[in-house]
């Protein structure tokens, strides 16, 4: 019986986050910085590129940033007016990023959006310290999302960009469609990956711990309880005459009692 209920746990448990690359390409930091690429964003809705830098930062809040077993923080840079990812590949416009820096920026590249496409992403595997994020911008299908819609695919984007790949879980920020679904935050699947791949540094090692020694202390101290467990042995042990005088006495006196009870009956 408990090898069924085994089974069935695990059979309902199947989802579960996977990663980018096989290597668990991340960034080599824990604070990372999201600039935005400064050519236009005017069909994915956008009125400038302060405004998806904006967005994208609040998306960045909005998940990301809320993880608390996840040591990761998301913080905002800057608009890069002088580059242009409009027509890179993915791997070109990571190119493009700064050192420890996701790049966002939208995109017209054709070969790489079709099919209602809403966004690309990723890290580079090699030095792990650029990534970037291209948003559609030849056709409409970004900008028809509602805003929460929005941000939750900018927000599904930095996962890749952060080393994170898709989840199982329909319910998740990283499952592969945002449709069908208000993604109000993050699944503890999501929160998994994120722990996973940027943990919390430990506090320090059994040997880094400080041996913290109490001020000596007095007898008549009630914490020094070794002083007086000494104390009172050396007390009893230069009493012990009179301890079995008053021993036996009391011997003496339960059997005068108990015979002349005894003889009353």
């Amino acid at each position: 019986m408990l090898k069924i209920l085994v089974s069935l746990l695990l059979i309902l448990d199947l989802k579960a986050f996977t990663l980018n690359y096989s290597n668990e390409a991340h960034f080599q930091v824990d604070e990372v910085t999201i600039d935005v690429a400064g050519n236009s964003c005017a069909t994915a809705g956008y009125n400038s590129a302060a405004e998806l830098l904006d967005a994208a930062f609040e998306a960045a809040n909005e998940f990301w940033n809320r993880v608390p077993t996840c040591a990761l923080k998301l913080k905002k840079g800057s608009v890069r007016s002088s580059v242009d990812i409009s027509s890179d590949s993915l791997g070109a416009a990571i190119a493009k990023a700064n050192t420890n820096t996701i790049l966002i920026g939208c995109s017209d590249n054709s070969s790489i959006f079709s099919a209602g496409i809403l966004g690309v992403a990723n890290i580079n595997a090699n030095n792990q310290n650029q990534a970037a994020v291209l948003i559609n911008n030849v056709d409409t299908s970004f900008a028809n999302l509602d805003a929460r819609e929005k941000l939750a695919t900018i927000a599904h984007e930095m996962g890749h960009a952060l080393g994170v790949g898709h989840s199982s879980d329909p319910v998740a920020l990283m499952y592969a469609s945002v449709g069908g679904k208000v993604q109000e935050k993050l699944t503890m699947d999501d929160y998994n990956a994120c722990t996973y791949l940027y943990p919390h540094d430990s506090p320090g090692s059994c040997s880094a711990v400080p041996f913290i020694g109490k001020s000596p202390k007095g007898p008549q101290d009630p914490n020094n309880f070794i002083g007086k467990s000494k104390n009172t042995e050396e007390k009893s042990n230069a009493n012990w005459p009179f301890n079995i005088f008053f021993g036996f006495a009391i011997i003496v006196l339960i059997f005068g009692l108990k015979r002349d009870r005894f003889y009353r009956l």
